[in-house]
């Protein structure tokens, strides 16, 4: 019989997870393995067609790189031309996500007074409670949140889309965050997206 320690290692697991996975492995034990294949199911009916051999991992690998590298380029140039280069605006946009949250930020070409737009969407953040609880967008600096964007509020897992001006410049280098600001955590908050 196996024992559950030949198939996992439970240093640094906590005891309730540790207690689940043993319960897991003694129910597989319990039920065994399957039965055999009858000898009519060892070989694949013919049914008259190809096959088709699937990609590699590295073939796999090689293509999603390469649609990555080609994405980049496609947002870096329209950054690049939505700044005045080209003669029409794009918007670079950045991904952010949470636990169980995901969002972008989005950033227009700056008009001829340094303001830059700024469109974030988000879903997934819970309702805060509290009559002033909020969310704030910031850009990071040092490493910390510093430079508000604006806030909102959100009903509970509902898409939240909201339009922000920053007279701050924005570079490929800057990062932005979602703080929650309540009762608990005063501004600038806690960062619950990056």
């Amino acid at each position: 019989m196996s024992r559950f320690e030949d198939f996992v290692d439970a240093e640094g697991l906590d005891p309730g997870e540790r207690a689940r996975l043993e319960r897991v492995h003694e129910l597989l034990l319990e039920v065994g393995p399957p039965p055999e294949l009858t000898s009519s199911l060892t070989r694949l009916p013919d049914v008259g067609g190809r096959v088709v051999p699937l990609p590699t991992r590295r073939r796999i690998g090689a293509a999603i790189a390469l649609a990555a590298a080609l994405a980049a380029a496609a947002f870096g140039g329209g950054y690049v031309l939505g700044n005045g280069h080209g003669g029409f605006s794009s918007w670079r946009v950045e991904a952010m996500t949470g636990r169980n949250a995901l969002g972008s930020v989005a950033v227009g070409a700056p008009d001829t007074a340094g303001n830059w737009p700024i469109r974030f969407k988000e879903t997934g953040l819970p309702k805060l409670t509290g009559k002033d609880a909020y969310y704030e967008v910031f850009v990071v600096h040092d490493g910390k949140p510093r430079f508000p964007c604006g806030g909102f509020r959100v009903t509970g897992g509902a898409r939240v889309s909201a339009n922000f001006t920053v007279p701050y410049e924005v570079t490929g280098s800057t990062r932005w965050v979602v703080t929650a600001i309540d009762a608990n955590d005063h501004w600038p908050g806690r960062v619950v997206m990056t």
